[in-house]
């Protein structure tokens, strides 16, 4: 199965993925997650774990982050082949995003449960639980208590580095260069396709 956890930041998205962990390595379940947690695997990158376990957790924050949207054709078919075949490795995946609509949308068509946090008081939380398929059905609201135990289990500021650190520019001209080639590009095609009407 595979659920995501979405709300503001702040909101307890963290840390309720976090207690969902804890309560399956009670059940004896193996857990892996992208971020520090007492009991569980680390493991920096999810994508080497797809196809590799079995009866697992795993449990990706910032799902947005690893699954973006605006990379989603960089991300290797295996991880899609093993992700659509997850149920048949006996895995789970539990993730969290601040918006469903952020995730790579060939991940938010296998998500089964959406629990969404819109409503936040102290250690307060009200959760609207949905299918989020096209008409997919509502499942009403629930009540979440944050409880402050769960904090030891995990580091609230740690940051998911999706991005290697060669990947990322300084330099403001390589950007500018990157935009006059794709101009000059479509300005080329344009051209083209302009001398094939006459």
């Amino acid at each position: 199965m595979i659920e995501i956890i979405t709300g503001l930041p702040g909101f307890g998205k963290t840390l309720n993925a976090t207690n969902m962990a804890l309560k399956a390595m009670k059940r004896g379940k193996k857990v892996y997650a992208n971020y520090p947690i007492k009991g569980a695997e680390y493991v920096e990158d999810p994508f080497l774990l797809f196809g590799r376990v079995k009866n697992a957790l795993i449990v990706i924050d910032e799902m947005s982050i690893v699954f973006d949207s605006l990379k989603l054709y960089q991300i290797p078919n295996r991880v899609w082949i093993e992700l659509r075949q997850h149920r048949h490795d006996g895995v789970d995946i539990l993730g969290t995003a601040q918006s469903i609509s952020d995730v790579a949308y060939p991940v938010r068509r296998l998500i089964q449960f959406e629990y969404n946090i819109f409503f936040k008081a102290l250690r307060l939380c009200v959760v609207h639980v949905r299918c989020p398929q096209p008409r997919g059905d509502q499942y009403g609201k629930r009540i979440w208590i944050l409880k402050k135990k769960i904090w030891d289990y995990y580091d609230t500021t740690f940051k998911i580095q999706k991005m290697k650190d060669e990947e990322l520019s300084e330099n403001p001209l390589e950007v500018e260069n990157n935009y006059k080639q794709f101009t000059e590009l479509q300005n080329s095609l344009m051209f083209q396709s302009l001398r094939g009407l006459k």
